[in-house]
């Protein structure tokens, strides 16, 4: 596992409320990055809802469905943790300052999705995708959602998290 950069720990320090951090990894979220081409919202819509296809399996009320993009604009990569009592999403960010020049802005972090680890039955580690190492969280109500990571360690690591000394099942 690498080390969190102390900018980054204080940031994620504010939301996560004392819980001990198990496993991160700096992730994309294949389920929200789909989107057709074009200046219409028509054809925008259409490829988004094409990218979902493959990339969430469940109904509207599962939790892998439940996934929603980055609450922060113009972030594409999220932080996945792990800790001893949820499995979340966070986006870290420097709030941008106004008017003149300032002083950088301390790093700020949002969780905007989190399920209980025991919510997650298996994490399936897939075929790499160019640079990127995909994996797919497996939830206890039979629903799915992709994901993308640029350290294929950092699958094993968050499998070796969720469930200490299991062995790979895919």
């Amino acid at each position: 596992m690498h080390a969190l950069k102390p900018a980054v720990s204080a940031a994620l320090s504010t939301v996560l409320d004392g819980d001990e951090t198990l496993q991160f990894a700096v992730i994309v979220v294949a389920v929200r990055y789909a989107s057709g081409i074009g200046p219409s919202k028509m054809t925008t819509a259409v490829g988004s809802r094409l990218g979902r296809i493959g990339a969430v399996h469940g109904d509207a009320t599962s939790p892998a469905a439940g996934i929603p993009a980055p609450p922060t604009p113009g972030i594409k990569a999220s932080w996945l943790l792990a800790t001893d009592r949820r499995v979340a999403l966070a986006s870290i960010f420097r709030q941008p300052g106004q008017g003149r020049p300032q002083p950088p802005q301390p790093l700020q972090a949002r969780l905007y999705w989190e399920v209980p680890p025991a919510g997650i039955v298996r994490v399936e580690k897939r075929p790499r995708l160019q640079l990127m190492a995909r994996f797919r969280l497996h939830f206890g109500d039979g629903s799915s959602a992709a994901f993308m990571t640029r350290r294929a360690g950092d699958v094993q690591n968050l499998r070796n998290a969720l469930r200490p000394g299991s062995t790979p099942t895919s």
